[in-house]
């Protein structure tokens, strides 16, 4: 999957605001239809989760791509979210393809109980954290300061909020340390010179060389 839309990702956990013009416009239709004070105070003062969203959609065929174009955050309820949306997510660039092996060569993407898991990256040099975070900001949008830094003795990590492990879940799938999960390199990146530039870059910088095993991504 090289484009993530919103309606995509976990419908429960996940919330949406909306930008106010778009916001009272819906609220107005929700009057109108004589709909819960509870859903429409939901969008009026607050966060509303996906799933919400999908029935008012269904119901009153208001198109999903109308309520993404006007999306203004999104995340857990609880978590930094991510601001200012770029949807649909798209990873089809050299930035994505770099992003995604930062995560592949020195990141982590868990899921823990029954809890939200966690999408880290985990490297001592100031200057690809930086790198990493400036790919972040192009593919996703958003602020600098909604990425926690965890800064410890023995690790020095980003770590990113629960939407965008979300996110990045869809395109490799996959959960749990490199060296405990088989992590695959999405079949996108290999097919296309761009995006495997990005991914040798960003290995070569992780790693310090390239092991690449063409038949191991064959079908």
């Amino acid at each position: 999957r090289m484009k993530t839309y919103f309606w995509q990702l976990p419908e429960k956990r996940n919330y949406i605001v909306l930008k106010e013009g778009f916001r009272k416009k819906l609220v107005r239709i929700l009057e109108n239809k004589k709909y819960f004070w509870k859903i429409r105070n939901k969008i009026k003062t607050g966060k509303i989760n996906i799933k919400e969203i999908k029935k008012i959609s269904k119901k009153e065929k208001i198109p999903l791509d109308s309520f993404e174009k006007n999306i203004i955050w999104i995340g857990g309820n609880n978590s930094r979210g991510l601001s200012n949306p770029k949807f649909p997510i798209n990873f089809k660039a050299r930035n994505g393809a770099r992003f995604i092996a930062a995560i592949i060569n020195d990141g982590t993407l868990t899921k823990e109980g029954s809890g939200y898991g966690r999408l880290m990256y985990d490297n001592f040099d100031k200057s690809l954290r930086k790198s990493v975070i400036l790919d972040y900001l192009i593919i996703f949008g958003g602020k600098k300061d909604e990425i926690a830094f965890r800064n410890t003795e023995k690790k020095k990590y980003l770590e990113f909020s629960s939407v965008i492990r979300d996110i990045v879940e869809l395109v490799i799938k996959n959960k749990g340390p490199k060296t405990e999960s088989n992590i695959k390199l999405p079949n996108f990146i290999l097919r296309n010179k761009e995006y495997m530039l990005g991914w040798i870059e960003q290995t070569i910088a992780d790693e310090g060389e390239v092991k690449f095993y063409p038949k191991k991504h064959r079908r």
